[in-house]
């Protein structure tokens, strides 16, 4: 029965039914509260004890930036501690593109203090990247114009820049580095290891918008330079030895020139000259080490070598006579002398003083190819020098087993072989050395950033030929200068010893015949003074001259003079009175020296043509 004393719809709760929903919900708050009291415990624990290292070094990330110090690179300096090549300080613009609001605006502020495109700088400035450069290795007045700008997210570093003090002077012998300071050229290349520095590291505080703190933290690794390499090079001599080369090449109307002075003792390395003419017509250093690198068919100045083999085996000495017709038949190819003559009977300094390619040839079919080949190599040919120089050639000396028909006389004669005009120099001084070989030498210490001069290592010698070999070929030699092929090669006061070379010039498909059906000359004298004591030797290439064509008139002259700045360079006292004239210091066109004969005396295979002497 319904109480009617109670309020309809209202129903009176049962005891204990309405406690227990409240309470579990209580419990369940608690429960997820002490969770996360927990929690946030653990997280204070590793804030603070587990992880603070870490989270340190974050904050401090956010705050500090690392700035690499580029090292500056080593210099490259002559014999008297001149500087060739040196790095000096310049300053390169870079960019946080993050940081720039109106990359336009910011690229027309500097386009013309940059000196650059405004489209190029406002596609640097929006870049999506945290750097980029903007201009690099930039003079002070250009970097001092950039921070008058005080724009928010460009920045001033500090980047050595490359430099050559004395121009183009030995360009192609010191190489180049790139813009990062990585070698990639000549000695630049060849010592990029030395030469590099260590970079070092900045590290400061900054704040929000990049901008350094001055009271903040900082930390500096210094760079480390990288070391000077002392070469034996003589910048004067250098010069001077350009300087008459250019203008022997501009004389003769050659395609170019190659020059190298050498003290013949040490194989010291005094200068190295590679000209060319470039399309205006002026004569420039070439862009690299062309006497090294280049290869050429040398000519007679390679009969020494057969020659000396001969009186060395015992087979000749200078006074035997021999046969020598005008023309010789070697292997179904006629091989002539520069001049008309009957059969005679010359002496073997005669065969060497006048250049003759018969007498040369007679005495190699004594000898046999064996001995040719093995003497040619002893002093030198056919293997590089040792320099280590990037790109050196060792040239081509074929072995033995590949010679066929008339390849001994061409070999002989010098057609059948290719040379580096560095390779003939040193190999005629060995007999400025009394028949030793020394080998060439163009570095003479590394010093250190301490300032610590390491010496290089000592250069390899081994003899060659026998001390009198070498006497009697000296004195043909002088010879040579004094009444044969080189008169124009003389020295006023001085004795010289020397020998004249010239042939066709090696085209780019390996014949002879240039494009026009004709042939090309390579015009060389090499030789050394004074010849009884020898201190300076020298070798002069000229490239494809026009006006006259044999050594003895294209290249002797500029050897004279070349030799003649040496040995005032080196303090050399004169040897004797003799000033005659025929110095060689004018070219005469139409000089009545022996000379090229422009008539082919073969036909057929090019590499064994007659060598045509002058």
């Amino acid at each position: 029965m319904t109480d009617p004393s109670r309020p309809r719809g209202i129903t009176r709760p049962t005891p204990g039914a309405a406690a227990g929903p409240p309470r579990r919900r209580l419990v369940g708050l608690l429960v997820v509260l002490s969770l996360l009291f927990v929690g946030i415990i653990g997280r204070l624990a590793d804030l603070q004890l587990v992880a603070a290292e870490r989270y340190v070094a974050y904050g401090t990330s956010q705050r500090l930036r690392a700035e690499e110090l580029p090292a500056s690179r080593g210099s490259l300096l002559d014999r008297t501690g001149a500087e060739l090549v040196l790095s000096v300080p310049a300053q390169t613009v870079i960019v946080d593109p993050r940081m720039i609001d109106d990359p336009l605006e910011t690229a027309r502020t500097l386009a013309p203090v940059l000196d650059d495109d405004v489209a190029t700088l406002a596609s640097r400035l929006s870049a999506d990247s945290a750097f980029e450069y903007l201009a690099r290795q930039i003079d002070d007045e250009t970097a001092a114009d950039v921070q008058a700008q005080q724009i928010e997210g460009v920045f001033l570093r500090p980047e050595p820049r490359r430099t050559h003090p004395a121009g183009n002077l030995a360009r192609g012998v010191l190489g180049s580095a790139d813009i990062d300071g990585v070698g990639v050229s000549g000695l630049e290349a060849q010592f990029d290891d030395v030469l590099t520095g260590t970079a070092g590291e900045v590290l400061f505080e900054r704040s929000l918008n990049g901008v350094a703190i001055p009271v903040g933290q900082q930390q500096l690794e210094p760079a480390q330079p990288g070391d000077d390499i002392v070469l034996t090079l003589d910048r004067s001599l250098q010069f001077l030895t350009q300087e008459a080369l250019a203008e022997q090449v501009r004389a003769t109307g050659a395609n170019g020139g190659q020059a190298v002075v050498m003290v013949p003792s040490t194989g010291e390395i005094l200068a190295m000259v590679s000209l060319v003419v470039d399309d205006e017509g002026e004569v420039v250093p070439a862009t690299y080490n062309r006497t090294l690198v280049d290869t050429f068919a040398p000519g007679s100045v390679l009969k020494l070598s057969t020659v000396g083999a001969s009186l060395e085996e015992g087979r000749s000495t200078p006074g035997r006579a021999i046969e020598v017709p005008y023309a010789l038949n070697v292997g179904g190819h006629m091989f002539q002398d520069s001049t008309l003559h009957g059969t005679e009977m010359w002496p073997v300094s005669r065969i060497l003083i006048d250049s003759s390619n018969v007498g040369a040839i007679k005495l190699g079919q004594e000898l046999g190819e064996e001995q040719v080949h093995g003497y040619l190599t002893r002093f030198g040919f056919g293997q590089s020098t040792g320099l280590g120089f990037p790109g050196e050639s060792a040239g081509r000396l074929r072995p033995v087993e590949e010679w066929h028909g008339s390849d001994i006389a061409g070999v002989i004669i010098g057609t059948g072989v290719t040379v580096t005009a560095m390779q003939v120099l040193a190999g005629y001084n060995v007999v400025a050395n009394d028949g030793v070989y020394v080998a060439p030498r163009l570095v003479d210490a590394r010093v250190d950033a301490e300032g610590g001069r390491h010496r290089a290592a000592a250069v390899p010698t081994r003899r060659v030929v026998s001390e009198r070999t070498s006497g009697q070929l000296r004195e043909m030699l002088e010879g040579v200068v004094s009444d044969g092929t080189g008169t124009h090669a003389a020295v006023p006061g001085y004795q010289v010893a020397g020998k004249t070379g010239t042939s066709w010039k090696l085209q780019a498909d390996g014949s002879f015949e240039n494009g026009r059906g004709t042939r090309d000359y390579m015009a060389t004298f090499v030789g050394f003074a004074p010849s009884n004591d020898p201190r300076v030797s020298v070798i002069v290439v000229i490239d494809q001259p026009r006006n006259v064509y044999s050594g003895g008139s294209a290249a002797a002259p500029a050897f004279s003079r070349i030799v003649e700045h040496a040995l005032r360079r080196l303090d050399v006292p004169p040897t004797s009175g003799d000033d005659r004239e025929g110095t060689g210091h004018i070219v005469t066109v139409g000089s009545t020296e022996s000379r090229v004969r422009a008539t082919p005396a073969v036909a057929g295979d090019d590499a064994h043509v007659d060598e045509l002497d002058g």
